[in-house]
């Protein structure tokens, strides 16, 4: 941390005591590329970044950033730049910064790897290997398997205002591979991921033997007849829905008109069986850390319970705007100044059903595993149109492949058809959710 004290030390020289506020990080980390077993790409990475926010007198407030390899950065320039900013800016109401940090709650957060020390490229290699020799096992029909690649590293962070400064460091790894398979003239590609903080929790042998066998269920695909299904989401494509819903938690968007959610706190929503939570303290969380980008102590919210509608997530100053207090959801302030954003959002969970249950309880119905086009999803109004690949279900289980199919509706209506809420809660990135059962999907095939 002594090139982060530093900087610290010759922003507040060049301040004099002004009002600020400092996000620095500083990476060091490596990554390993596998093709046949053997390391065809080895990347090493050290960087730092930095965000600053400076307050003149009225409110106004100037951002600059950057980017740093081993020599820190031209820090009393940075200064000048934040503000010279902050001259043109004009005043907003709660984006005054911070005069002192919030006091982060008293937990684990399980985010830095004890043996991060030992994570070497033969380690990486190992990992990654491992991953592209179970895709190849899963069957004869796999044939390729790409970008076989495991990375991780340390962080080490610090949040600083005028009225002092905390620091904390963190851990990730991440394991991914993509395989292809064909039959005949056919041919049908699926990737597979695995992201955690304490490497000894990513499994390569099951991310490999998942991408192998998605890629080998898609062979021999066909257009769905279309209709109204049970449906059973795969846990992949119901936090992919859940990322998009997202969107509408932010509580800067309800107060901007953009939220479909507005005026809705205290109604139902959603199925009963639907609970969403967003949690900045979840042990091992991805997005899990003491405090937020502008210094407040993280927590955690229950935006819907029940299928009820609770609460929104808010920074300072959209909270401010909203006439409520900040909930800890601050985001970014290293490239971009800080704006209000989920942490680790998730559909809650107990001791549900397998995704292999979730199918043995149809007689007939779909198993969507994956969805195309999420970017066409309309953030405010809900609507989407969605291309999707999976199985038809008959008799409790697994019968044909299906590709080309498509679902469309609203997302609200979407969850609120939930029937069963599973147990096999996944996380990719700050989104988790388990596999979930539907009632009444429009899917249109043939």
């Amino acid at each position: 941390m002594r090139n982060l004290q530093e900087i610290i030390e010759r922003i507040e020289r060049k301040l004099k005591g002004g009002r600020y506020l400092l996000n620095l990080s500083l990476e060091e980390s490596l990554a390993v590329e596998v093709k046949s077993g053997e390391a065809c790409e080895v990347e090493h990475l050290r960087e730092g970044g930095l965000g600053l926010s400076v307050e003149l007198p009225g409110g106004r407030v100037g951002f600059t950033s950057a980017t740093f390899g081993d020599e820190p950065p031209e820090v009393e320039l940075l200064c000048e730049r934040a503000i010279a900013a902050a001259k043109v800016a004009s005043a907003v109401r709660g984006s005054s910064l911070p005069e002192i940090l919030g006091k982060p709650k008293d937990k684990s957060l399980d985010i830095l790897d004890p043996l991060y020390l030992n994570f070497t490229p033969d380690v990486a290699l190992s990992y990654a290997a491992e991953a592209e020799r179970e895709a190849y096992g899963v069957d004869k029909r796999v044939t390729s398997v790409r970008r076989a690649r495991c990375e991780g590293g340390v962080t080490k962070n610090v949040v600083a205002v005028a009225g002092g400064h905390y620091s904390w460091e963190e851990s990730g790894y991440s394991l991914s591979l993509e395989t292809g398979a064909r039959e005949g003239d056919e041919g049908e590609s699926s990737w597979a991921q695995g992201e955690a903080r304490i490497l000894s929790y990513l499994d390569p042998c099951s991310i490999g033997r998942e991408s192998g066998e998605r890629a080998v269920g898609l062979l021999g695909g066909e257009l769905p007849i279309s209709g109204r299904y049970a449906v059973v989401l795969d846990s992949r494509v119901a936090l992919d829905m859940l990322d998009v819903f997202g969107f509408s938690l932010i509580g800067e968007n309800v107060t901007r008109g953009k939220s479909l959610l507005a005026g809705r706190v205290g109604k139902r929503i959603f199925s009963d069986k639907l609970t969403i939570v967003d949690d900045g303290l979840l042990p091992g969380g991805l997005n899990s850390s003491p405090l937020d980008g502008e210094g407040s102590a993280k927590g955690r919210t229950a935006c819907v319970e029940g299928g009820v509608l609770n609460a929104f997530l808010y920074d300072r100053r959209s909270a401010a705007e909203a006439g409520v207090s900040t909930t800890g959801n601050g985001g970014g302030g290293l490239a971009s100044p800080v704006e209000p954003s989920s942490t680790n959002l998730f559909i809650d969970c107990g001791e549900g059903p397998s995704r292999e249950q979730l199918v043995q309880s149809l007689n007939t119905g779909v198993l969507i595993s994956e969805v195309m086009g999420l970017h066409t999803i309309d953030p405010i109004s809900g609507q989407f149109s969605l291309g999707f690949s999976g199985h038809l279900i008959r008799g409790g289980e697994i019968f044909a492949p299906l590709t080309g199919g498509t679902i469309s509706g609203n997302i609200l209506d979407l969850f609120n058809n939930v029937e069963l809420v599973g147990g096999d809660l996944r996380f990719q990135g700050g989104f988790g959710a388990p596999s979930l059962l539907l009632s009444g999907v429009e899917i249109a095939g043939q």
